[in-house]
């Protein structure tokens, strides 16, 4: 039985099949489903599947996600953008995959059903107004390694200073970047299904350099331009990065594995101003794993002889 008032919007409990609520101030309604029919359609099981890859990195890297999205409430607001775009641009990914007749291990990962770890996966990780001109990512292929540039080699000389170079730069005391990855362990173990992966950050902010260090004419280090922090179970440190090219092992997590897929967000103290950033893949043949799960085998992952069909829900391009 339903309490409260329902014309003033202050009711919570149920009404036959009708459930009331009240969510972020508002009285919500929804229909009370008591059976679900044939729950093992195509549409379904995708939609399971894809949901719960999206959900399961949200989940490890929630630390930085629900507060990286300008202007979202923190955090559900946050969640709900990430769960929303994710979920779309994993869809379309997937359904690529498919009619490329993509196979592992250079398709895109889904997490097996049941399975505690996340994938690594090119998700959105942050939206704003902000422009990240400092750190540039160039996704690996199958040929070749991804690389990371962070601003360029400082090249001393005639007018040279530190001053010029950190303008240069386009730095501003109190600029953050912070390097978001997912890693698979070095060893490469497999738990119900899906290689074991996991989420890291490294954040490094600009300091305020002093009149004095801005007349220097030495070459300067990344940890004289920066001081930095990182997630628990991160190696890297600013003695780890180079001013221009940085190849993927310059993050790692420690277990050795080093970053798979990866980000670069820019941020300011004290500020909801986010860079829009998305990951990319840092080893272009080795994403899904020999083994893991993927569109080709997530039927016999999670069901058997389904298809893949589009979502029925309206916000994921369903029809009524």
């Amino acid at each position: 039985m339903a309490k409260g008032n329902p014309f003033l919007g202050t009711s919570s409990g149920s009404v036959g099949d009708v459930t009331l609520y009240r969510r972020n101030g508002a009285q919500i309604s929804r229909v009370r489903v008591r059976q679900i029919a044939n729950p093992q359609t195509s549409r379904q099981v995708y939609t399971r599947a894809i949901l719960a890859t999206i959900s399961k990195a949200y989940s490890a890297g929630h630390a930085i996600f629900d507060h990286s999205f300008e202007g979202e409430q923190v955090p559900s607001g946050a969640q709900r953008y990430f769960l929303r775009e994710n979920l779309r641009m994993l869809r379309a990914n997937i359904a690529a995959d498919r009619d490329a007749n993509l196979e592992a291990p250079l398709s895109n990962p889904l997490v097996a059903k049941n399975a505690p770890y996340p994938v690594v996966g090119q998700y959105i990780v942050s939206h704003g107004t902000l422009y990240n001109s400092l750190v540039r990512i160039t996704p690996g292929s199958p040929d070749h390694v991804g690389v990371f540039n962070l601003g360029s080699t400082p090249q001393t000389g005639d007018g040279f200073t530190w001053g010029g170079f950190y303008d240069s730069l386009g730095l501003e005391p109190g600029d953050i970047y912070t390097f978001v990855f997912f890693s698979y362990s070095s060893l490469r173990a497999m738990v119900s299904g899906n290689f074991v992966a996991e989420f890291g950050f490294l954040r490094i902010t600009a300091k305020d350099l002093t009149d004095e260090q801005r007349l220097l004419t030495t070459a300067p280090s990344v940890s004289d331009f920066f001081s930095w922090s990182r997630s628990s179970n991160v190696n890297a440190s600013t003695s780890d990065l180079d001013w221009g090219e940085n190849r993927v092992d310059a993050l790692s997590v420690r277990s050795g594995a080093f970053c798979q897929s990866l980000a670069c967000i820019r941020s300011r103290e004290d500020s909801g101003l986010r860079s829009s950033e998305k990951m990319v893949y840092m080893i272009g043949d080795d994403i899904a794993g020999d083994g893991g799960t993927y569109w080709g085998n997530v039927f016999d992952r999670w069901t058997e002889g389904l298809q893949l069909g589009e979502s029925s829900l309206i916000l994921e391009g369903g029809g009524f």
